[in-house]
């Protein structure tokens, strides 16, 4: 079972939208061509891992998008300092596949 920290959070009422990371066991050999960033990865110079964006609703789970291989100076850089790469497409696969998800959920009413 993996452990998965939250390393980005946006809250609602009763939506959550997470964004977490655990170690990634891939070799680096099978995602890069360059054996510069194969080395980063292998040396422990940046951090190897997956990123999972998350929404709730209410607690559970509507929505997932998966992201694996990604390398950075910290991990929470890839929140925080990439908003406009990988983490942006991210939020908005998984906040486009919640919408889908409530249009085909019976009305919601409020707790």
């Amino acid at each position: 079972m993996r452990h998965w920290d939250t390393i980005w959070s946006f809250e609602t009422e009763r939506f959550r939208i997470t964004c977490d990371v655990t170690p990634d066991d891939t070799d680096p050999a099978d995602c890069f061509d360059n054996d510069d960033d194969i080395e980063m990865v292998r040396s422990g110079a940046v951090d190897w891992f997956i990123a999972r964006l998350r929404v709730t609703l209410d607690g559970a789970e509507i929505a997932t998008d998966y992201l694996s291989a990604c390398a950075y100076a910290s991990a929470s850089d890839f929140a925080h300092k990439d908003r406009d790469g990988y983490f942006r497409d991210m939020v908005r696969s998984a906040i486009a596949d919640a919408r889908r998800a409530l249009a085909n959920m019976p009305k919601m009413r409020s707790a």
